[in-house]
């Protein structure tokens, strides 16, 4: 989806990744 959320489920703008998200980027990485 265009959207992404942060963990407490705020809606950031399109394009922003959720920390989740940036976590699996992260571990995809090492």
């Amino acid at each position: 989806s265009p959207y992404t959320y942060v963990s407490l489920g705020k809606p950031v703008a399109p394009g922003q990744f959720s920390v989740d998200e940036v976590n699996k980027i992260t571990n995809l990485k090492k």
